[in-house]
């Protein structure tokens, strides 16, 4: 059965994870294009990174995948597996880790803050839905996913 649990999470968490790596990709460059595009002429510090752009791209798609693969297998731990714990565990995982995230590239003057605000709320309103994803592939002990169909 845990065999079964962490391969849902996995299988589950990798597909969420395309939602947001697509629809992230296309709201930071239609949305926030103009917004990305100021801050990398902005950038305080000239940083020259050592890997080549598809490389970047690439360790930056990873993100969104192993970020929810990690939030299907926390919220495939707990006990209380409603809607209301989905949405709870949704705001306080995207919310911590992101801003923390945000906040030291914005200490470091690698982004402008106003940039890391927009990021921050366009990756939460994508990362919202997850909270009614979760429940129906983790239902409570006694349901099953048909039945919430």
């Amino acid at each position: 059965m845990r065999q079964r649990t962490v391969g849902r999470a996995i299988l589950w968490g990798l597909s969420y994870g395309l939602f947001m790596t697509v629809t992230g990709w296309l709201g930071n460059n239609l949305l926030l294009g103009a917004d990305w595009d100021r801050a990398s002429q902005l950038a305080a510090n000239q940083v020259v990174l050592p890997y080549p752009g598809i490389v970047r791209e690439i360790i930056s798609l990873v993100f969104d995948f192993l970020h929810m693969v990690l939030l299907f297998w926390i919220f495939s731990r707990f006990q209380d597996r409603s809607i209301g714990s989905a949405l709870k565990l949704t705001l306080v995982f995207y919310l911590a880790t992101l801003v923390i995230m945000y906040l030291a590239m914005v200490n470091s003057r690698l982004l402008p803050w106003e940039v890391s605000l927009k990021t921050t709320l366009l990756g939460l309103v994508l990362a919202l839905p997850a909270a009614w994803v979760l429940p129906r592939v983790f239902p409570m002990s006694g349901e099953n996913v048909e039945s919430r169909s």
